[in-house]
């Protein structure tokens, strides 16, 4: 008996330790949306939007990329954000291994949508993150929209007011990545 419950047990843990996609039980999912490059005028692509204030005083960072990747940068204190501060150098190391972080959006007109994928237990990317809003002009941008999927179905959704304002930057994270292609 005891060597069975040893056995239990230790399978227990080699599962905890090994990622269901390292045994191959899962897949990650296909962002819905189709990487296209911004050429537009309606978003400014040099610099980042910060906005969402949380109740620490940080806020969200955003970076669009003319070839229509989009990058999740973290969060700054509002403060550092509005001034310009953020660490490029810190997001360029962890950016490139962390696949959450990265996604696509497209414009159309005044709407735009982001789609990214959300961590994920296991090692599976089996959900996404997907947001819509509105380019209220080239430096403003105001997220309405949210919904999560799980294998490409709606999972969640909800309606929000997220305002985020763009700052210029001489240097932005590289948007070369190992998920966007």
């Amino acid at each position: 008996m005891r060597c069975i419950f040893t056995l239990v047990i230790g399978i227990a843990i080699l599962c905890q330790l090994s990622s269901c996609k390292k045994l191959g039980l899962c897949k990650d999912c296909e962002l819905s949306l189709q990487r296209q490059d911004y050429n537009g005028i309606n978003m400014k692509t040099n610099g980042y939007y910060f906005g969402n204030i949380h109740s620490d005083n940080t806020v969200d960072i955003y970076y669009f990329y003319r070839n229509g990747v989009f990058l999740r940068g973290g969060s700054e204190t509002f403060s550092n954000a509005q001034n310009g501060i953020v660490s490029i150098d810190d997001l360029n190391d962890i950016s490139k291994s962390t696949k959450y972080l990265w996604g696509v959006y497209v414009v159309s007109g005044n709407l735009f949508e982001i789609e990214n994928w959300i961590p994920a237990n296991y090692g599976c990317f089996n959900e996404s993150y997907i947001e819509k809003g509105i380019i209220l002009n080239d430096s403003t941008i105001q997220i309405n929209y949210c919904e999560k999927r799980k294998n490409g179905k709606k999972d969640y959704s909800e309606t929000v007011s997220k305002t985020f304002q763009f700052r210029t930057i001489t240097q932005k994270p590289d948007s070369t990545n190992n998920f966007i292609h």
